[in-house]
């Protein structure tokens, strides 16, 4: 007790108040941003031109949501590195340039077979994965997830490139806070780094320009839908073990998935993204473009309800432009791993033709 009979205890006391005072003033502020997100948008309907034109200004403010991404600073010119083949098909490590000092590095994947230009995928790991593991070079406990979905893609005949993406934490967090100082995100590299991959795709003789797709679980997967967001060139999206209601997602505690405040990713914060951009209108931009979400019932990641609720708003979108066929949910018995069953079957349908 102080001379005076004030109690530190209550000093304690009044400050934890005030804690969660403001915690649940912004908890409030972040719910209310869904009534914000819903005049961001002036979509069109009359026709898929109509819509692609009125999304467009949307998606020149999620290309600034992530303090804009590098394009063409530097010129293509690839290192590659010869990889022992698997049975029929071609590979080797690639170095691509995307700016002054910084390249996109992957393992790309050459199946002999179909004859003449083919479809392409980018086969984007999450967190523990690499491009080799998605290639079927090795497989570790932690890795196991992935299932060698890349391997497995180009022995259908895909062209695959499987690109590093920063695959943990301290490893996002240190460049991402470097970047947050001068108004830039990580994702906004991480998204110009895919983008430098279409452009190289497509400086290939074995592959279609016009058949490339991109398929990526858990950061993958984020790195799915916001790449064949920003670019328009990625004929066909896959989504796995990411696509959710974003806002529980970044703010609530839940026993059915860890939710980012609870995290120290960082990188997962976006200035004013709540605004402007849920899940579902982020995939909005990919739209009319064929997208598919992939989602396990026993994933401790991603609750499997919150996908149901985000996903029946995208696929109104596509119901309302005729289109329902091109968006797809895939939910499968299992737990945060590639399934690969359903979702392979959708690149076909959209890319094999």
């Amino acid at each position: 007790m102080g001379t005076l009979g004030v109690s530190p205890d209550d000093a304690e006391a009044i400050r934890q108040e005030q804690v969660a005072e403001i915690d649940d003033y912004y908890s409030a502020l972040v719910y209310a941003a869904a009534e914000t997100r819903e005049r961001a948008w002036q979509q069109d309907f009359s026709s898929l031109d109509a819509y692609r034109r009125s999304v467009a200004p949307n998606r020149a403010r999620f290309l600034q949501l992530m303090g804009g991404v590098p394009r063409n600073a530097v010129p293509l010119e690839p290192r590659h590195q010869e990889l022992p083949e698997h049975p029929g098909i071609a590979a080797r490590r690639v170095w691509i340039p995307v700016d002054e000092g910084v390249h996109v590095y992957g393992v790309l994947l050459v199946p002999a077979a179909p004859a003449g230009p083919k479809p392409a995928v980018i086969a984007q790991h999450g967190f523990s994965g690499s491009p080799e593991a998605t290639c079927g070079y090795y497989e570790l406990e932690e890795t196991a997830y992935l299932r060698s979905f890349g391997l497995r893609l180009a022995e259908k005949g895909y062209v695959v490139f499987a690109p590093l993406v920063m695959n943990n934490t301290p490893d996002r967090s240190r460049p991402n806070r470097k970047a947050t100082l001068i108004a830039r995100q990580l994702m906004g590299l991480e998204v110009g780094k895919q983008m430098r991959v279409v452009d190289y795709l497509q400086s290939l003789p074995e592959v279609d320009n016009n058949r490339i797709g991109f398929m990526g679980i858990s950061q993958g997967g984020m790195m799915a839908l916001w790449a064949a967001a920003a670019d328009e060139r990625i004929a066909a999206c896959v989504c796995s073990g990411y696509f959710t209601n974003r806002t529980p997602k970044m703010i609530d505690l839940s026993p059915h998935y860890t939710s980012f405040i609870q995290t120290g990713d960082d990188d997962k914060f976006f200035w004013g993204q709540l605004n402007e951009f849920s899940d579902c209108d982020i995939a909005a931009l990919i739209c009319p473009r064929p997208f598919f979400v992939e989602a396990g019932t026993e994933d401790r990641v991603f609750w499997l309800e919150h996908v149901k609720e985000e996903f029946a708003q995208l696929q109104a979108i596509y119901e309302q432009l005729g289109i329902s066929e091109r968006v797809e949910l895939g939910i499968f018995e299992g737990p945060h791993v590639i399934h690969g069953v359903e979702s392979f079957a959708f690149l076909d349908r959209w890319l094999q033709g």
